[in-house]
């Protein structure tokens, strides 16, 4: 009687432990990661992550300020390392588990709660930080308008006459590789390898909406659509440099747009559309066919 009692005793202790076990873990998940780790991520991305502190004078897209523009870096950095972090722990825990209890099922029970600590996590993280690079990619992209801008001031309505004096007089794949060559050199330095891609990619998906919102705000002639697209695939080629990434997928479908403006009729650009429509729609190529002001009605 007295072993079976006490055989009872040592199986209510270990259930007692596992149940405690669960507790915790949960508590770890949801209270200590998902609340309050959170909360102070976001509170310090909040405080440091203003639109006023992005200036000539500041955070910019500059050789000068690296100071700055360090104090920006760290705060991405630690944000990302709470995630090597937390997948340490999950490790650590798998390990000191593994020893606690022997039975398959608490084992399972044990390991689905930790894996769901760190798959969770992992999600929450990630999309934070891919929305904070897109706030500091359009601050940054703020402290080179004045490059990105020169694109309002071409006149791509020209003839050939006129070809070599607009290529001489507008440079604007060489002004904004001028911009950013020297300036990024600090920002792939410092921010870690994926950090750095996400950065990348942020700043690829931005100017490909800015360029094609200037894009269609322009008329053309054939040799100016010839001279735009020349232009957008210097940079492009540019920021493909930079990263792994593929930057070329960022920009296809304004490289599209580009290259249909090329085109020499209307009904060219239509049938080039049915054959690969790509990202485009119908209401595209209107826009792309009203933009050739040099097509007969």
């Amino acid at each position: 009687m007295f072993i079976v009692m006490k055989t009872a005793g040592v199986r209510s202790l270990s259930t007692l432990n596992w149940t405690i076990a669960c507790a915790f873990l949960n508590y770890l998940t949801n209270n200590i990661i998902n609340e309050d780790l959170y909360k102070i991520t976001l509170d310090i991305f909040n405080r440091y992550l203003k639109k006023e502190f992005f200036n000539t004078s500041m955070i910019c897209l500059s050789q000068s300020l690296n100071v700055y523009n360090t104090v920006v870096i760290i705060i991405f950095n630690n944000a990302e390392k709470v995630l090597n972090y937390i997948n340490n722990l999950r490790e650590a825990l798998v390990e000191e588990f593994h020893q606690l209890y022997t039975e398959e099922k608490e084992n399972l029970m044990i390991l689905n709660c930790l894996e769901e600590l760190e798959h969770n996590n992992a999600k929450k993280y990630n999309m934070l930080l891919d929305e904070k690079f897109k706030i500091l990619v359009e601050y940054l992209k703020n402290t080179m308008k004045l490059e990105i801008d020169r694109l309002r001031d071409i006149n791509f309505q020209f003839g050939e006459d006129q070809m070599a004096s607009v290529e001489e007089k507008h440079q604007y794949a060489n002004s904004i590789k001028g911009k950013l060559a020297p300036a990024i050199i600090q920002w792939k330095k410092q921010l870690t390898t994926s950090n750095f891609e996400r950065f990348v990619s942020s700043l690829c998906e931005n100017l490909a909406r800015t360029f094609e919102s200037y894009v269609f705000s322009k008329k053309y002639h054939q040799l100016g659509a010839i001279f735009l697209d020349k232009e957008i695939r210097s940079i492009v080629t540019f920021l493909q440099t930079l990263s792994n990434i593929n930057v070329k997928r960022l920009f296809s479908r304004l490289s599209q747009v580009c290259e249909m403006l090329t085109l020499e009729t209307q009904e060219e650009i239509q049938e080039v559309y049915e054959i690969n429509p790509g990202e485009l729609t119908t209401e595209d190529v209107k826009r792309i066919i009203k933009a050739r002001s040099d097509f007969k009605p």
